[in-house]
C-alpha cells in the first residue's frame, strides 16, 4: 500500500504539527485496508464528530470518505470500468439494453449503517428524438434496479449526513422494511425501501432554521389491479372520463393519502393526482 498524504496548511501554527497526526492511526490504517494507492487532497472536521476526506486513488480516480468518532461511515467511489464491477451488477445494466450512451460515469457508495451497496450509472444518451439527455440509474450489489432519473447526481450530495430520524422512522412505520439505499433527490433526504413487495420512496425534509428532519411523503408505484378508494376513481372519471392510465402511484403523506395516474404510453405521460 502506497499512502501519500497532502494536507493544507491552515497557519503557521498548523505548520509545526505533522500533517499525519491531524488523521488518527485508525482511520489511516482502514484508508490503507480500502486503496492501494491514495493522495489525500483534503480532508475537514467538523462539530458532529465527522471527518472527512477527499483523495485520489490509484485509478486516478476521485473518492470521498466520512468517517465517525474514528471509525468508518460512509464512502463514495469512481469505478473506472464496467468490468470493474461485480457480474451481477455489470449484467443488470447490460440487460437494460440502454443504446446511445456516451460519457458513462460509474460510482460506488457504501453506507456502514446500511447492508447494501449502491452503484450509480450517470451518462448521457442520443436517440432520435433528443440530443445528450443526462440520465443516472442507481443498482443495489444484488442486480436490484432501484431508481432511474433523467439527470445526473451531484457527487457532493451522495455523502450527506445520517439522519436518524429518518431510520427511527421507517423501523416505526415501515416494519422490517429493507433499506436499500440513501439518496439527496428533488431537495429532500430519501430511503429507498423494499417493504411489503413493493419499493417505497420514504422522502424527509429538514428546517433550516431548527435544523429539524422531518417525514415529508413515500411514494409507491402499485399494480393496475390494486384496489384504488371508490370515490377516488370517481373524481377521476368526473375530471376526465376518457382518461386512461397504465400507472398507478400511492403518496402518503401527513393529510391523508393521494393517487397518481399516469399514461406512461404518451410521450408527454399525461396524469392527475387526485386525494382520497
Amino acid at each position: 500500500m502506497s499512502l501519500l498524504w497532502l494536507f493544507p496548511s491552515c497557519s503557521d501554527e498548523d505548520t509545526k504539527i505533522n500533517p499525519e497526526d491531524k488523521i488518527p492511526e485508525l482511520i489511516r490504517k482502514d484508508i490503507n485496508s480500502r486503496f492501494t494507492k491514495a493522495e489525500i487532497k483534503y480532508y475537514s472536521f467538523d462539530s458532529n464528530d465527522l471527518l472527512y476526506i477527499n483523495l485520489i486513488d490509484e485509478n486516478n480516480n476521485s473518492a470521498e470518505l466520512r468517517y465517525k468518532n474514528n471509525e468508518f461511515d460512509a464512502e463514495h467511489r469512481r469505478i473506472p470500468d464496467l468490468k470493474d464491477l461485480p457480474l451481477v451488477v455489470q449484467t443488470t445494466f447490460n440487460s437494460l439494453s440502454i443504446q446511445g450512451i456516451s460519457d458513462l460515469k460509474i460510482y460506488k457508495t457504501r453506507r456502514s449503517y446500511l447492508k447494501h451497496d449502491l452503484y450509480t450509472f450517470c451518462f448521457l444518451q442520443t436517440t432520435n428524438k433528443v440530443i445528450n439527455l443526462q440520465y443516472s440509474i442507481f443498482i443495489n450489489e444484488d442486480g436490484m434496479v432501484l431508481y432511474t432519473i433523467n439527470h445526473t447526481t451531484n457527487d457532493n450530495v451522495m455523502l450527506f449526513p445520517n439522519y436518524l430520524t429518518e431510520f427511527d422512522y421507517v423501523q416505526k412505520n415501515y416494519k422490517q422494511a429493507d433499506v436499500r439505499c440513501q439518496l439527496n433527490t428533488s431537495g429532500y433526504y430519501t430511503l429507498i425501501i423494499k417493504h411489503d413487495g413493493y419499493t417505497k420512496f420514504v422522502a424527509f425534509d429538514r428546517n433550516n432554521s431548527t435544523n429539524v428532519v422531518f417525514w415529508k411523503e413515500t411514494r409507491y408505484e402499485v399494480p393496475l389491479d390494486y384496489p384504488i378508494p371508490e370515490n377516488v376513481l370517481a373524481k377521476l372519471k368526473d375530471i376526465d372520463p376518457d382518461f386512461i392510465y397504465t400507472s398507478v402511484t400511492i403518496i402518503e403523506t401527513s393529510e391523508g393519502n393521494a393517487y397518481s395516474f399516469v399514461d406512461k404510453s404518451k410521450e408527454n405521460q399525461p396524469g392527475y393526482i387526485i386525494s382520497q
